[in-house]
């Protein structure tokens, strides 16, 4: 994980050109981004940042990890921008068992409000009469009448 914050930290400081601008970006303080750069550094044995107290350079070195880099990252962002997207949309699978009377007179005439409302969802009914235990059938939800 720490190599994963150092080479963040180092696409930014390259892109940006600047620890500081780095930092406001990221929400931490620009020395914590130079250790995390010096950190990666150390753990890959090459200097990927030319340092003076005027001015920030990559190296050759810096240059060519820099472009391995940016596809990988762009994937990753774009990951968790869809792992975002996904949390905030339900979709997917939905077992569930009813009883026939039920189902009929309550849950089959709100279906096709439920599913313009949720289009992604696959729901998966049941109509049986028992009462088997659910886990068993798989199911996620069961809706029973009686004692």
């Amino acid at each position: 994980m720490q190599s994963l914050r150092g080479i963040l930290n180092f696409s930014r400081t390259a892109e940006l050109g600047s620890f500081a601008a780095a930092a406001r970006e990221l929400g931490i303080s620009a020395v914590a981004v130079s250790q995390n750069i010096s950190r990666l550094e150390q753990a890959l044995g090459v200097r990927l940042l030319a340092r003076s107290t005027r001015a920030l350079t990559l190296t050759p070195e810096g240059q060519s990890f820099l472009e391995q880099c940016q596809e990988p990252l762009a994937q990753l962002e774009l990951a968790c921008k869809d792992a975002a997207t996904d949390a905030k949309s339900a979709r997917g699978k939905v077992r569930a068992t009813i009883v026939s009377p039920v189902a009929f007179q309550y849950l089959i005439p709100l279906l096709p409000k439920f599913y313009q409302r949720h289009p992604d969802i696959q729901l998966e009914l049941e109509l049986s009469e028992d009462s088997t235990p659910l886990i068993p059938k798989r199911m996620d939800v069961g809706i029973r009448v009686g004692r």
